[in-house]
């Protein structure tokens, strides 16, 4: 399978792939070293598995974490997707506004492509939204 960035090349929109987020994404990385706890290490075992499962299986997964900001929330996905399998597959985007929705909807549709995408910011009806496009349902 060819990997996304090299499919969206060279219109990635406003997606960063992993290393471009990781350099952009300062607020997020301090502490530099992400402390691990048995309750964190559970959920990011957990999204890590959804996610490995979800593309193996060649279906759409989404998931969505809730919680109050500055809890961590986009750390936990960049851990959970920091892995050799994992990072080349990432498209990030900071808000659903900064969403390509053409180049997503490009992406999500074919069947050929392997992609992860991570869209921070993303208020219950955008996911919604979101969600339906990525598994082939038309949105409302």
């Amino acid at each position: 399978m060819p990997s996304v960035v090299a499919f969206l090349n060279p219109n990635r929109a406003n997606f960063k792939d992993f290393e471009e987020w990781k350099k952009s994404a300062d607020a997020i990385m301090r502490p530099s070293e992400f402390v691990f706890g048995a309750e964190r290490e559970r959920v990011l075992r957990r999204i890590r598995e959804t996610i490995v499962s979800g593309y193996k299986g060649k279906r759409a997964t989404i998931i969505r974490l809730v919680g109050f900001s500055g809890v961590g929330k986009t750390r936990m996905v960049f851990e959970a997707l920091n892995t050799d399998e994992l990072r080349n597959l990432v498209l990030y985007a900071e808000s659903p506004e900064k969403l390509p929705s053409s180049r997503f909807n490009e992406v999500a549709r074919n069947e050929t492509i392997e992609a992860i995408f991570v869209v921070d910011e993303c208020p219950h009806d955008e996911y919604v939204r979101l969600a339906k496009e990525a598994e082939g349902v038309e949105a409302e």
